[in-house]
């Protein structure tokens, strides 16, 4: 199990206990572990081993430990076995489940029973232990251990030859990293022993004062008080966990995003609010449109909670529509018209939206609902619309009323709708580590579908801001560059997959911002210190937060806090939002010991859409809150460094973030497993390439003669999900490989290249310009074999490796090929032909497109 060390012990060639540091019971503590032990007839042994691995426990966040214990070697049914000269100890492992819902009395008997039962053992020396079990011959049984002495002084013995004993010490010295060494007498002693090469010795004493914390929790429980009721922290570490550290400033309370948007308009009405399609529009000119709109809306029977769909491109119109919604007082569902029919149909009904505002466009991809569709470029309508007032309806909004409804990945196969009120995205947009501004302009890069929309927009506008939106969601680092320099961009968010590739590329495209936020996964120290240092006026931010709760949860500026080791922290929590990292017992942990984030605060979601199950089980009732007030799971394992930032450990389950998405591989699993054909389904995050993370589907054919066609079935799934959660390859196996528990063993699933082997039939390139390509794409896609006719994303390609690919092909071929190019001919041979028309057409100064479309294609 994990010691909290300050150096690995693989580093310490030869471990040895070498120092000391005492563990301080006073004697009134002492008195009470021994009563303690006496009353509940215990054994002082047990009750020491009891604390110790309470100590652990809380130190590394497990609820199963394992450290050695020492035994005589002098088993009590052989005679004269207390008589004979020579060193009998041995060490044996121990290992304890900590049930939180357990008693504490009982567990300690338990633990003495196994002490008992352990004792048929004595004999076994350790290697043959190691040899009985399933580890690996190369790793430790265990790394601590607890040194029980108990040596019989006869007073009376020396006395009759006239000899006094003042004191009996000892000095133990093992070969592990951390020892307890306990004696007892008239009063116990402890000792924490340990090795320096290995620990820190401030490290140490903190152990230490964990330890006297268990030792008084144990002394003082009660029959009936569970482990779960032990504390992990003294009082003043839970006040500065819990109020210091854990709460963000105050938030902009007690207002909605209407009203602010309102100040800002009367603030700044001349201000350009909105810049979209070549286009300005004012603060003034998109408070009046909003307004004619909203009051359409209102006619329509949009009231404050309704839902209303609004399924449309990335034109003036769709964030007109959601401003207008609002200002009616209901809630919008943001439609993204490039979604598969089956999952907006799903959306629609779900959510419950009986209006959708549309146009004639998007509404053919809007499959048949019982919702009204409401064209916004229909005549009549338009018309209509447009002889409404320009002030504002008279509606009241409260900021708890809902402002918007997102679809995360579901783990049942389902997406989840997180309900999201006003009070959350204001606290956000407001939070003073942005520091945003009228003076500023924020890049809208994102679909309005994920919270990432949420924060450019609304950081925009609710600070007067202006809103300058991207011409495509899609574009390579030089086509951003010329967006964001053209635009005048001051402020972008940007995933963290596609800001690795835009430093790699050329950090300068970030040349002239002002703010910088990335995140949604974890971000390289490198590539951030590259900002930071080569664009020292960039203000970079890392951002970290679950949809639940509302964008951002906690913000990390980099600048000037980061000393440039160790993982990139995630900072601490942003205005309006209050944070607990607890363990199972909902205990807040000591720094340094992972546990789970919880959140609290403004930022806090009222629960799923049409999901009270799953609601009650993340929404869950805050214990250190006033009565009525919840905290949202996040399934995230994080821990408090030093400093009071948060640092992000890993899952707690299989939801995976890919590009800065949230994927629940369940809900892909569950899309595959809804194949006819398909007998089981499993999908993994690999990260076979350091820094590029992609989905890879698993799956077993359902007849032993079935040829599964991996193509078909990235087909199939694209039609249910989202481009996103389309896994970039799929390997057909005739079955899963199991451990010997019986289950699926992950770590033995092949990687798609080593499941690919030997392909004779591949078509190997046949001119330079298919050489040159073959080369970079083996490169980005870590590829070996592959021909001039396989298909990009058949061999794992994705959005960001296309935009890798695109970056190197302008270098070498020193031409001006869009991104869209590698989605239109998405194979060597058709990318080479693309290219040779470019490089023509460019040297006689005429550019076609490259390609035969004018579609995205792909963005997975």
């Amino acid at each position: 199990m994990p010691l909290p060390v300050d150096r690995p012990v693989e580093h310490s060639r030869h471990t040895r206990s070498s120092e000391r540091v005492e563990v301080e019971l006073t004697p009134e503590l002492s008195a009470e572990l021994q009563s303690f032990a006496r009353r509940h007839r215990l054994t002082v042994n047990a009750v020491v081993q009891g604390v110790w691995a309470l100590m652990l426990a809380g130190r590394s966040g497990r609820q199963d430990v394992v450290f050695g214990a020492t035994t005589s070697g002098r088993p009590t049914d052989l005679p004269g076995a207390e008589d004979m000269i020579g060193l009998f100890i041995n060490s044996l492992p121990v290992r304890v489940r900590l049930d939180p819902r357990r008693g504490v009395v009982d567990w300690l008997r338990a633990l003495q029973e196994d002490q008992v039962q352990a004792r048929r053992y004595d004999y076994l020396p350790l290697t043959r232990i190691q040899a009985l079990s399933e580890l690996d011959p190369d790793q430790r049984l265990f790394d601590s251990l607890v040194v029980f002495a108990n040596y019989p002084v006869d007073a009376d013995a020396a006395a009759d030859r006239g000899l006094t004993v003042s004191g009996v010490t000892a000095v133990e010295a093992t070969n592990y990293p951390l020892n307890l060494a306990a004696y007892t007498g008239d009063s116990l002693t402890l000792t924490l022993l340990y090795d320096p090469e290995v620990f820190d010795e401030d490290t140490v004493r903190a152990l230490r004062d964990d330890l006297l914390l268990q030792a008084a929790a144990v002394a003082h429980a009660d029959p009936e008080h569970t482990l779960g009721h032990l504390a992990l922290v003294d009082p003043d570490q839970h006040r500065r966990l819990l109020d210091d550290w854990g709460r963000g400033a105050p938030g902009d309370a007690g207002t909605t995003l209407t009203a602010v948007f309102a100040e800002q308009a009367a603030r700044v009405p001349a201000r350009t609010a909105l810049a979209v399609d070549g286009r300005e529009i004012s603060y003034a000119e998109l408070d009046a449109r909003a307004n004619r709109l909203a009051h359409r809306l209102v006619d329509a029977g949009v009231r404050p909670d309704t839902r209303v769909g609004v399924c449309l491109g990335r034109r003036a119109e769709l964030f007109v529509t959601l401003l207008a919604v609002l200002k009616a007082g209901g809630g919008y569902v943001p439609l993204d018209p490039s979604y598969p029919a089956d999952r907006l149909a799903f959306m629609v009904t779900d959510s419950g939206a009986d209006l959708v505002v549309t146009d004639r466009e998007c509404a053919t991809a809007l499959p048949p609902t019982d919702a009204t569709l409401l064209l916004l470029d229909d005549p009549a309508e338009a018309a209509d619309i447009a002889s409404r007032p320009v002030s504002a309806p008279e509606v009241t909004v409260h900021p708890d009323n809902l402002a918007h409804v997102i679809y995360t990945s579901g783990s049942t196969g389902r997406p989840k709708g997180a309900v999201l009120p006003h009070r959350g995205v204001l606290r956000v947009a407001r939070d003073p580590k942005l520091a945003l501004t009228e003076q500023d302009v924020v890049g809208q890069l994102a679909t309005v579908s994920f919270d990432a929309g949420t924060l450019e927009i609304w950081s925009a506008w609710l600070n007067g801001a202006a809103l300058a939106v991207s011409p495509s969601r899609t574009m390579s680092a030089v086509e951003l560059g010329k967006f964001l320099q053209g635009a005048e961009v001051s402020a972008v968010w940007i995933t963290a997959g596609l800001f690795h590739e835009i430093v790699d590329t050329d950090v300068q495209v970030l040349a002239g911002l002002r703010l910088v936020m990335s995140g949604g996964d974890t971000l390289s120290p490198a590539h951030c210190r590259k900002v930071v240092s080569e664009l020292p006026g960039v203000r970079m931010i890392n951002g970290y937060g679950p949809t639940e709760g509302t964008v951002f949860t906690t913000l990390f500026v980099v600048n000037g806090n980061y000393g440039g080791t160790g993982p990139m922290p995630i900072g601490t929590p942003i205005a309006g939002t209050r944070l607990r990292v607890l363990d199972h017992a909902l205990r807040p942990v000591p720094t340094g010991v992972p546990g789970e984030l919880y959140v609290c605060g403004d930022g806090l979601g009222r629960g799923y859409v049409n999901r009270p199950g799953i609601t009650a089980e993340r929404f869950v009732a805050d214990p250190y809150g006033a009565p009525g007030e919840r905290m949202y799971r996040t399934g995230d394992l994080v821990r408090w460094l030093p400093d009071g930032n948060l640092d992000f450990v890993s899952r707690t389950d299989f939801q995976v973030k890919i590009r800065g998405l949230r994927v629940e591989l369940g809900e892909i699993e569950a899309a595959l497993a809804a194949h006819p054909e398909v007998a089981q389904a499993l999908v993994l995050a690999r990260e076979d390439q350091p820094g590029s993370k992609r989905l890879v589907a698993y799956v077993v054919p359902d007849a032993v003669d079935r040829e599964l066609s991996p193509r078909e079935l990235k087909e199939a799934v694209g039609r249910s999900l989202p481009a996103y959660m389309v896994p970039s390859a799929v390997v057909v196996l005739p079955a899963f490989p199991l451990n010997p528990n019986g289950k699926v063993d992950r770590r033995a699933l092949p990687s798609p290249e080593e499941a690919q082997g030997e392909r004779p039939q591949t078509v190997a390139p046949r001119t330079p310009a298919e050489e040159l390509l073959a080369g970079i794409w083996g490169e980005v896609l870590g590829v070996e074999r592959f021909g001039v006719e396989d298909n990009f994303f058949d061999l794992g390609g994705d959005s960001i490796r296309s935009i890798q690919v695109i970056s190197r092909i302008r270098e070498l071929f020193v031409i001006d090929l869009p991104a869209r190019a590698l989605f239109d001919n998405p194979t060597v041979a058709d990318l080479a032909t693309a290219i040779e028309a470019q490089v023509i057409a460019e040297a006689e100064g005429f550019a076609p497109p490259a390609g035969p479309g004018e579609g995205t294609g792909p963005t997975g």
